[in-house]
């Protein structure tokens, strides 16, 4: 087991453990969560962990393989540094940077840039012909700030904090006003717990958004809507960002063309921009579980969007599903969107 540590997101409290524990438990990697502080997030797993949270993750903005975790003073992270010897993974002639993260609830009076230039003093000293390269190390040391703490480590490689820009509604050449972000897209298909080799269904695919970010991590989904415009708009927007894995239908949700999926992400219409078709947003959402639940595997886990005023606890439990996980999202003044992980029984 190796114990990794991941700055993550300060957009959200609780979203970003919950999509790292989602991810590693889709890619069947057992976990122990060690730290959940703030932005800091300790765990340990098995190798392959790092590289599926960076690479899959939302809200994960680095992952590193934990090389030290000390009291947050220059004279105990340098030592600690030093007792590393060897096992810092330096060899002759490469070339390396360091970056030092500080989160808002540090109580170390460093900052980022002292703890940078005196843990790469140290460094240069551990092998011979080292050579700093800010641009393109050959090997990136990151480390975190974090309450009284300092955690550092070995980058692991994943997607940077402009990936999801290109793909922001607006950027999209088909365009709704309802459409989600990017960012919560990828968590959603993530807290469903969509895995290789598994089918993700997104009834309610508008303009594909779930779809896109799935396809883009290699999964296998489908989609579908009960309006033209919606399944058209959707295919441009998917060949547009150069995703193949993913199949449409034009389809009523309430009576959905397939037999079993073994995931579903969606965000069903609730908001001013979208249409319900002139069935009450209660009774689609009743309607809706009613039915998904006939067709998600046992087991199998459902995440879904809703409108605050809209609790779905109970209704989902009336339909086989159990609730673990809510967690509210503030879109605008007039709508606070909730995210719910619910898990067929």
């Amino acid at each position: 087991m190796t114990v990794f540590f991941m700055l993550v997101s300060g957009e959200h409290r609780h979203l970003p453990k919950a999509e790292v524990g989602a991810i590693l438990e889709a890619e069947g990697l057992p976990f122990r969560m060690l730290e959940d502080s703030n932005r800091l997030l300790r765990l340990e797993a098995p190798p392959p962990a790092g590289l599926a949270v960076s690479k899959r993750s939302a809200f994960c903005r680095l992952c590193g393989v934990e090389l030290l975790h000390c009291k947050a003073s220059l004279g105990d992270i340098l030592s600690s540094l030093q007792a590393l010897g060897s096992e810092i993974g330096l060899n002759s002639g490469e070339s390396f940077a360091v970056r030092v993260w500080r989160t808002g609830d540090s109580q170390s009076p460093l900052t980022g840039f002292e703890v940078e230039k005196a843990v790469g003093r140290v460094l240069l000293t551990m092998e011979r012909d080292l050579r700093v390269d800010l641009r393109r190390p050959r090997k990136l040391f990151v480390g975190i700030l974090s309450g009284r703490s300092f955690t550092f480590g070995l980058s692991v490689d994943g997607e940077g904090r402009k990936y999801f820009s290109s793909r922001t509604p607006r950027r999209k050449p088909f365009f709704h006003p309802s459409s989600l972000q990017p960012k919560i897209a990828r968590c959603m298909v993530n807290l469903s717990r969509a895995a290789g080799g598994k089918i993700l269904y997104d009834p309610f695919c508008g303009t594909g958004s779930i779809l896109i970010e799935a396809g883009l991590m290699g999964l296998e989904a489908l989609g579908g809507d009960l309006r033209k415009k919606m399944v058209k708009g959707t295919k441009v927007n998917l060949q547009h960002y150069g995703v193949e894995n993913v199949h449409l239908t034009l389809a009523n949700a309430l009576a959905p063309p397939i037999r079993q999926v073994d995931a579903v992400s969606t965000d069903p219409p609730y908001g001013r921009a979208a249409t319900t078709a002139g069935v009450p947003i209660p009774v689609l959402y009743r309607k809706f579980l009613e039915e998904i639940g006939l067709i998600l595997k046992p087991q199998g886990y459902m995440c879904i969007a809703a409108p605050s005023t809209l609790p779905l606890e109970e209704t989902a439990e009336e339909y086989g599903f159990k609730t673990v996980g809510r967690y509210s999202i503030y879109v605008h003044r007039s709508l606070t969107r909730e995210i719910y992980v619910l898990r067929r029984m």
